[in-house]
């Protein structure tokens, strides 16, 4: 049925775009022009959202989700927030799990390599294609937890890196500057 059809498209076009991340753009401009013709789109879409919120996770999911795949996935989610097809509810949820997963990962040295994929995540999502509205709020979710995170002694977030360090400072730069 055409119904089954379209999710297991949209289910495919996610998967690819998030591991191919050059070719985010395409993918979501191909959602974006095809979510009018076929409403199921929109649906599939928020629930694949909803599932790979789990990607961030560090422990604790039972879902098989390939978390290889961050980067790419950050990117297509910034782009199709770009294409008007994510809304800024979508994206707040996302950067909330994200700052979460962040947060639970500085007390621990074993985290040092996520922490710093993170920080790569949250630059994603705060990318140049993502509209000025959603990056204010960025900026209002974000800046007082980079302003800790940048503040803080290496005793206090043993799993916070000096990478991780500079690409805080690079992201509240960017979200200062609005760019």
């Amino acid at each position: 049925d055409q119904k089954e059809f379209i999710r297991e498209f949209t289910w495919l076009v996610f998967r690819k775009a998030a591991a191919e991340e050059q070719f985010c753009g395409l993918f979501a401009k191909l959602i974006s022009e095809i979510k009018l013709e076929y409403p199921v789109i929109m649906e599939e879409v928020k629930n694949l959202h909803n599932t790979y919120l789990d990607i961030w996770k560090v422990n604790g999911s039972d879902k098989a989700i390939d978390r290889r795949c961050r980067l790419g996935h950050s990117q297509f989610l910034a782009e199709l927030t770009s294409f008007g097809v994510l809304d800024s509810d979508s994206m707040k949820l996302t950067l909330q799990e994200l700052k979460t997963s962040i947060t639970d990962c500085l007390s621990d040295s074993e985290y040092i390599k996520t922490v710093e994929e993170y920080m790569d995540c949250l630059k994603k999502l705060c990318g140049s294609t993502v509209p000025k509205s959603i990056k204010f709020m960025f900026r209002e979710l974000l800046l007082s937890d980079l302003e800790s995170w940048i503040s803080a002694s290496r005793d206090a977030f043993p799993g916070f890196s000096n990478k991780s360090r500079f690409a805080c400072m690079d992201l509240r730069d960017t979200l200062v500057k609005g760019n």
